[in-house]
């Protein structure tokens, strides 16, 4: 019966939790888009986390910015560098909790091959 208790207790509890996590893709050649995560905005804070862990080959960094589910831009370009920490890409808009983005990146290089990029966002 205790145990009982303490599942509807604990089913009775909602918790948010942002869209985040680890990333690894492929940055396609000539500097073509590719969508990094996406997710609904759980938060109101209009900006993202991102962090980039590794860019392959002899390259160091790749582009990021911000696109609404209709396809408009909500940021700005933001070059985030292998191994420099998390970057903070602010929103040109004011977004809500519930709005649903996409993180999109290209190589920062233009290359003739891809490259495999990892990292973590968070898409708040």
């Amino acid at each position: 019966m205790l145990c009982l208790s303490l599942a509807i207790t604990l089913l009775s509890f909602t918790t948010a939790f942002a869209v985040s996590g680890y990333y690894q893709v492929s940055l396609p050649w000539f500097k073509q888009d590719i969508v990094v995560m996406s997710g609904s905005k759980v938060y109101n804070d209009d900006y993202v986390l991102n962090r980039v862990d590794y860019v392959g080959a002899q390259y160091d960094a790749a582009d990021f910015w911000v696109v609404r589910q209709d396809g408009s831009r909500i940021s700005d370009n933001y070059a985030c560098y292998e191994g420099q920490g998390i970057y903070t890409i602010s929103f040109n808009v004011d977004e809500r909790a519930g709005t649903f983005i996409m993180l999109y990146a290209q190589n920062h290089d233009i290359t003739y091959v891809s490259v495999t990029m990892s990292g973590y966002a968070d898409l708040r």
